[in-house]
C-alpha cells in the first residue's frame, strides 16, 4: 500500500457495531441536513450517515487533513461514503478480510507480553495487521508526523487490531514508539472494558452515538493514578454537528503529557559529585547531577526511574567480538532504556547506542604531586639561570678573557724600542697574560674590581663593555635570586604530555574500562600512542596502572612518582582536598557527556531537546555551583610563577658585549695604523 508524504498523519480506529440494525428514526434536524444523494446512497442508512457526519465534524475540529481508513467488508460501504464525503483531507483506505480469532476474546498488555517465552509471544500473531501498523510507523518515521487510522470493522476485529497495536513497541524491543505517534479514535458501544486494558496505547478516544436525542459523545483513555487507564468523557457533538469541550481544550490531552507516567529502567554507575550512592534500610538512593537532569527530565517528560547498576561494574569496554560490557553493554543489548550517568559521547559508542544533546563539557588533564622543594634547597643558587644561561656566562668570560689578552700583548701602546732596537712593555702588565686578566674579568661579575685598569683606548673599550654585561647579568641574578629565596616555589614536574613522556622519574595510568581507553586504543597521534604503549608495558608489571577503582589511583598519586589522567572536572575536586596536588597546564581530550539511549530509541530526540531547553534556561550552571563549590581551601598555599632566566631575557647584555669586542678591535686596528704611520716600531 503506498503511503503519500504530506502533512500529518493521523491513526484513527473507529468501531462501528451494530449500526445497521438500529431500528429508530434519525432526529429530524438530521433529516433536514442530508442531502438526497446521501439518502439514497445505496448500503448506508441515515444513522450511518450521520456517524460519518460525525467524524467529518471532529476531524475538521482536530484539524486532521490527512487519516487512514482500515474497514472490514462488512462496513464497506459506510466507509466508502466516508472517504467520498470528507473534503477536507486525504483518506487512504486500508481493507481487512477480516475472520474471527479466538485470541481477540482477551488483550495482552506490553507487560505480560514480555514475561511470555518466545513461543508464546508468536501466538496469534496477525500477519496482515503488523503490515499495517509497520506501515503507520514507517511513515511517521519518513515524515516525522504523527499518524491517525481510522477503522471501521467489527468488535473482534478492533481487539485484534488493538491488542497488535498495543504490544507492537514491545515486540520491537524499544525500537519504536507507535505508541506516542498515533491516535485512535473509536466508535463503539461495547468496548469499554477491553479499552481500559490496554497499558501502552497513549492516544485513544472512543466516540458514542446515541439516538435519544440524537447526538454523540467523545470519550478518552485517561491516565489515572497507579498507572490506571479509565474512559472519561471530553466533548459532546451536538445533532446540529456542534463540538462543545467538556473541562478540557483537547479530545487527546495525553499526547501534551510525554511519556504519561511510564517507568522507564534508568542505569547509573557512581563517579564523584555526578552520582552518588546512599543505602539505608536495604534500599538505595542516588543523589548528584546527573540525578539532577534525570529528575528535571522526569518532570519535564512525565515518566518514572527504576534504577539500576551495571553487574560487572564498568563503563563500558570494547571486546574482540564486537560487544560492550557495562553501562554501553546494558543498552546494546537493550536490557535498559536510558544510562543517566557521565557517559563522553564518542563516535565508537555511538555505533551502538544514542546519545542526547551533552549537557556538561570538561577536557582531560594531568595530576601529579608536588615534588618535595626541601630535596632540591640545594640548587637554589643556581636556579635563578637556566643552565644554558650558566653556560653562556662561562664562555663569554673564557673568550672575553683571551681576547682582551690578545689585543693588549698586540697593542703598539703597550710596547717601546730602545737604543739597541729591542722592545720592551712600557706599561703595566697586568693584562699581559690570560690568568691576571680572567680573575679580573671574574670579579667584575660580582661587581667587585681590579687595582689597575688597562692604559690602551682598546683594553678600556672592551673592559667597559664588559661592565655593562657584568651589571645586567648581576642584576638580574639578584632579583631573581631574592624570589627564589622569599617565595616558597613549588612547580609541576611538567606541564605538557611531551615534558612527561621526557622524563623517566613518573609513571602514569588512568581508570580502566573507560573511554579513554577506547580512545588511546584507536588513536593516531604519535604522543597518544606513546602514552599507551608506556601504559600496556607497565599494566604487565602493575595492573593498578588501568584499576577501575578512581581512589586507587588517587592514593598512588599522593604516594608521588604517579600521574593520573582523568577528566579535569575530578581532579580540581580532588587538588581542593590535597593542597600538594597539581595539574598539568596542556588540556587535551574535549569531553562531552550526554545521557545514554538505546541504538536508533524513539525517544533520543524528545530527550535531546528537554535537555536543550534545560542548557538554555541555565540550570546546569545553578547544578554545577550546588555540587562543585569552591571551598579555596589552598588559599594560602603559594605556587610561584618565577621563572629561571634564560638566554634571551639576558640577549640585550650579550649584544653589548659583543658591541665592546668590536669596538676594542677598531681600537686596536686604529692604533696599529698611527703607530705605522709614525714608524716608531713593526710589529708582527
Amino acid at each position: 500500500m503506498a503511503w503519500p508524504g504530506q502533512c500529518s498523519v493521523a491513526l484513527i480506529i473507529i468501531v462501528c457495531t451494530g449500526l445497521t440494525s438500529r431500528a429508530a428514526l434519525p432526529h429530524p434536524r438530521l433529516v433536514e441536513s442530508l442531502d438526497v444523494d446521501q439518502r439514497v446512497t445505496s448500503g448506508v442508512s441515515d444513522l450511518q450517515l450521520f456517524t460519518v457526519r460525525v467524524l467529518k465534524a471532529t476531524f475538521q475540529h482536530m484539524h486532521w487533513t490527512r487519516l487512514m481508513l482500515v474497514h472490514d467488508t462488512m462496513h464497506e460501504p459506510t466507509a466508502r461514503r466516508l472517504m467520498a464525503s470528507y473534503q477536507n483531507g486525504t483518506v487512504q483506505a486500508f481493507h481487512l478480510n477480516w475472520q474471527m480469532s479466538p485470541e481477540a476474546d482477551h488483550v495482552i498488555t506490553c507487560a505480560q507480553y514480555l514475561k511470555m517465552a518466545d513461543s508464546q509471544r508468536m501466538t496469534g500473531l496477525n500477519v496482515r495487521i503488523n503490515q499495517l501498523l509497520d506501515g503507520i510507523y514507517k511513515d511517521h518515521v519518513t515524515n516525522d508526523v504523527t499518524v491517525h487510522v481510522v477503522l471501521l470493522c467489527s468488535d473482534n476485529c478492533t481487539k485484534s487490531v488493538l491488542q497488535e497495536a498495543n504490544v507492537y513497541d514491545c515486540r520491537r524491543a524499544k525500537s519504536t514508539a507507535l505508541h506516542m505517534h498515533t491516535k485512535w479514535l473509536i466508535v463503539e458501544n461495547e468496548l469499554k472494558d477491553f479499552l481500559e486494558l490496554l497499558d501502552h496505547l497513549d492516544n485513544v478516544a472512543t466516540i458514542k452515538v446515541f439516538t435519544r436525542p440524537l447526538h454523540a459523545t467523545v470519550w478518552t483513555l485517561y491516565f489515572g493514578g497507579n498507572n490506571s487507564r479509565h474512559l472519561t468523557p471530553v466533548a459532546l457533538v451536538s445533532a446540529g454537528l456542534d463540538i462543545d469541550l467538556l473541562g478540557g481544550d483537547a479530545i487527546f490531552p495525553n499526547i501534551n503529557f510525554g511519556l504519561n507516567h511510564r517507568t522507564l529502567v534508568v542505569s547509573t554507575k557512581q563517579w564523584l559529585h555526578f552520582v552518588t550512592k546512599s543505602v539505608e534500610d536495604g534500599r538505595a538512593t542516588y543523589d548528584g547531577f546527573c540525578m539532577d537532569v534525570l529528575q528535571y527530565l522526569q518532570r519535564a517528560l512525565n515518566f518514572t526511574s527504576q534504577m539500576v547498576e551495571p553487574a560487572d561494574d564498568e563503563w563500558g569496554r570494547l571486546l574482540d567480538n564486537g560487544s560492550f560490557t557495562g553501562l554501553m553493554g546494558q543498552l546494546q543489548r537493550k536490557e535498559v532504556d536510558l544510562v543517566a550517568a557521565p557517559l563522553t559521547i564518542h563516535e565508537m559508542r555511538e555505533r551502538v547506542m544514542d546519545f542526547t544533546f551533552p549537557y556538561f563539557v570538561d577536557y582531560t588533564s594531568v595530576m601529579m604531586k608536588l615534588p618535595d622543594p626541601a630535596d632540591r634547597k640545594w640548587l637554589t643558587i643556581i636556579q635563578p639561570f637556566r643552565w644554558e644561561v650558566h653556560l653562556a656566562i662561562l664562555m663569554s668570560l673564557i673568550f672575553t678573557s683571551c681576547l682582551l689578552t690578545f689585543m693588549e700583548r698586540h697593542n703598539p701602546h703597550n710596547k717601546t724600542r730602545d737604543r739597541d732596537n729591542s722592545y720592551r712593555w712600557s706599561r703595566d702588565e697586568s693584562f699581559l697574560g690570560f690568568y691576571h686578566t680572567f680573575w679580573y674579568l671574574f670579579g667584575a661579575l660580582f661587581t667587585q674590581g681590579g687595582e689597575r685598569l688597562p692604559t690602551s683606548l682598546t683594553g678600556r673599550s672592551l673592559l667597559t663593555c664588559w661592565w655593562i654585561f657584568t651589571i645586567v647579568i648581576s642584576s638580574t641574578y639578584s632579583g631573581n635570586l631574592i624570589a627564589f629565596l622569599t617565595v616558597s616555589k613549588q612547580r609541576a614536574p611538567f606541564d605538557t604530555l611531551a615534558d612527561m613522556l621526557a622524563q623517566d622519574s613518573y609513571k602514569w595510568g588512568f581508570l580502566g574500562t573507560t573511554l579513554y581507553e577506547l580512545v588511546y586504543k584507536s588513536t593516531d597521534e604519535a604522543i597518544h600512542q606513546a602514552i599507551w604503549q608506556h601504559i600496556v608495558d607497565l599494566n604487565q608489571s602493575d595492573p593498578a596502572i588501568l584499576s577501575r577503582d578512581e581512589m586507587t589511583h588517587l592514593k598512588a598519586v599522593q604516594r608521588g612518582d604517579y600521574a593520573y589522567i582523568g577528566d579535569r572536572t575530578s581532579i580540581e575536586l580532588w587538588m581542593e582536598q590535597d593542597c600538594q596536588l597539581v595539574k598539568v597546564k596542556e588540556k587535551f581530550f574535549p569531553l562531552q557527556y550526554g545521557l545514554g539511549l538505546v541504538n536508533n530509541s524513539p525517544y533520543t530526540r524528545l530527550f535531546s531537546e528537554e535537555v536543550m531547553q534545560m542548557c538554555e534556561f541555565g540550570l546546569v550552571n545553578i547544578w554545577i555551583a550546588r555540587w562543585w563549590r569552591k571551598q579555596n581551601r589552598c588559599g594560602g598555599a603559594v605556587v610561584a610563577d618565577a621563572t629561571p632566566i634564560s638566554v634571551l631575557d639576558v640577549q640585550s647584555a650579550c649584544y653589548t658585549l659583543g658591541l665592546g669586542l668590536v669596538l676594542a678591535a677598531l681600537c686596536l686596528a686604529g692604533e696599529r695604523c698611527v703607530q705605522l704611520r709614525l714608524g716608531r716600531a713593526r710589529f708582527c
